[in-house]
């Protein structure tokens, strides 16, 4: 993990670290994260996903965003974009405390078999939205 301190009892410090690999992906792909002004661990990294997918809208552009409560957007972006392309995807407000949790994370694909760094969430009735930038 690109940040893996852990406390006197062998503790993560940061346990959900799907933000800290996102910023340290983007860091490795040679963007700056000098202008994000959300919380970052020591090492520089962001710590909250959806603080960091809304840095990349604000940097990048407007993601496609899908409402999940709508079956049929739901169901047209995953045929359309998931299935095909390649990209960030932010999965917002879907566990923890009120489903509030959120998770960023890269999906790509290999040999036509989706891949993501740590989970694909989008079979979870739980998630509000789904935002995604692709990335060529």
């Amino acid at each position: 993990m690109p940040c893996d301190e852990k406390d006197r009892n062998g503790v993560y410090y940061y346990e959900n670290q799907c933000a800290i690999r996102m910023s340290y992906c983007l860091i490795k792909a040679g963007i700056t994260l000098s202008n994000y002004t959300d919380p970052k661990c020591k090492h520089g990294y962001a710590r909250g996903a959806e603080s960091l997918a809304t840095w990349i809208w604000r940097n990048f552009g407007e993601p496609e965003q899908v409402n999940c409560s709508n079956a049929k957007q739901k169901n047209d972006f995953l045929m359309d974009q998931y299935w095909s392309k390649n990209g960030i995807i932010f999965f917002k407000d879907f566990y923890g405390t009120n489903n509030t949790g959120d998770h960023i994370d890269l999906l790509y694909h290999v040999n036509r078999q989706i891949l993501t760094a740590t989970g694909d969430y989008t079979n979870d009735s739980r998630v509000k939205a789904i935002w995604f930038w692709e990335i060529n």
